[in-house]
């Protein structure tokens, strides 16, 4: 068992401090956060069959929707590995557990959601059961941060811990898109998406044997696999779905190692394939 790499602590003591930070902003001015929020850069010229209503570049569209998708893609990588690489921590049988844990957390979340929401709500107005996708997130850093003081930074129990985490939050962040009712033929911009990842792997992420030396070498960049980003999460978000998803689609098809060292294991940081190049480049960050 690698040991954590330490960029999700870091990572997990900066969103507290930025969670600190806004909810006393909030509270104290909550005009000035409001207007800071929704502070338009610019108004972005997109057609209405793209996406039907208008669009503006703000700080809060910035956090949400782009730089949540980059997060997304972190812990989607790590999970993917740990589905498809050798030792991965999901491999094989070893799946069935956390699988059958992440889906009683989503279920058990909901169900007490309803439960508790038809004992308080007495509202005639009030429609039965909304709002029972809020509970089925869980926030990655923050259960890291608490499952480190409580198992320690080498337990096996933390690594259980950020697998579950990692899926009940894209499976909600999903659920979420998904229950929205004005998705209709948006969904076809999903096609895009599909045609990214697909072309992208095509091209470079697969290796076929007796790949030249040339070949192998184009499998490595990294650019590739950018553009089928952005076109990944375009497709996405005017699909109506929640833009944070738009960079999941293309991680099946990048190039990667061969062995799973772990979930975000220190050691990865000496690989060079262009799934673990992505993460370094995030974390750098």
């Amino acid at each position: 068992m690698y040991r954590i790499s330490p960029f999700v602590r870091h990572f997990a003591l900066a969103l507290l401090a930025g969670i600190t930070v806004a909810t006393l902003w909030v509270n104290l001015a909550p005009a000035s956060y409001y207007d800071f929020i929704e502070w338009r850069a610019t108004d972005l010229p997109l057609p209405g069959w793209m996406w039907p209503i208008p669009v503006s570049l703000t700080p809060f569209m910035v956090v949400t929707d782009i730089l949540m998708s980059l997060f997304f893609f972190f812990i989607g990588k790590e999970l993917w590995e740990a589905l498809i690489l050798e030792r991965g921590a999901l491999s094989g049988n070893r799946a069935w557990l956390p699988m059958g844990l992440t889906l009683g957390g989503l279920m058990g979340g909901s169900l007490v959601w309803l439960i508790l929401s038809a004992l308080i709500e007495t509202a005639e107005e009030a429609t039965f059961g909304a709002g029972w996708t809020v509970p089925l997130g869980t926030d990655v850093v923050l259960a890291y941060l608490v499952g480190r003081r409580v198992f320690g930074s080498g337990h096996p129990a933390l690594h259980l811990l950020l697998l579950l985490c990692i899926a009940t939050d894209i499976l909600a962040l999903l659920v979420l898109g998904l229950t929205n009712p004005n998705l209709s033929l948006r969904l076809f911009w999903l096609a895009l998406p599909v045609a990214a990842s697909v072309g992208v792997w095509a091209f470079f992420g697969r290796l076929p044997a007796g790949a030249t030396e040339r070949r192998r070498r184009a499998g490595l960049q990294l650019w590739p696999y950018v553009v089928a980003g952005g076109l990944s999460w375009f497709g996405t978000a005017a699909s109506g779905l929640p833009a944070a998803l738009g960079l999941l689609p293309v991680i099946p098809a990048i190039a990667h190692a061969d062995r799973a060292f772990g979930l975000f294991a220190e050691a990865e940081g000496f690989l060079h394939d262009p799934s673990t190049g992505w993460r370094i480049c995030w974390c750098a960050r």
